[in-house]
């Protein structure tokens, strides 16, 4: 998420929230970039950064999705 974005500060409230009861967040702030920046990936330093954190979080997420279903099985 961008520190300029309109909603910025619904999105750390949100965050927040669900920290708040018991989810497991992930909010990374990117200072000053523009809304969907990360679409700038290639020609943007930040953008494939973000792009890298993102892919990050999905394969961390995913493999604890596969724990869950492993102890449910």
């Amino acid at each position: 998420m961008s520190s300029a974005e309109s909603l910025y500060a619904d999105g750390v409230r949100l965050a927040e929230a669900l920290a708040d009861a018991g989810t497991t967040v992930e909010l990374e702030v990117w200072d000053k970039q523009v809304h969907v920046f990360q679409a700038a990936a290639g020609l943007l330093k930040e953008a494939g950064e973000a792009i890298e954190s993102i892919g990050g979080f999905v394969d961390r997420a995913f493999a604890a999705a596969d724990r869950v279903a492993a102890d449910i099985a």
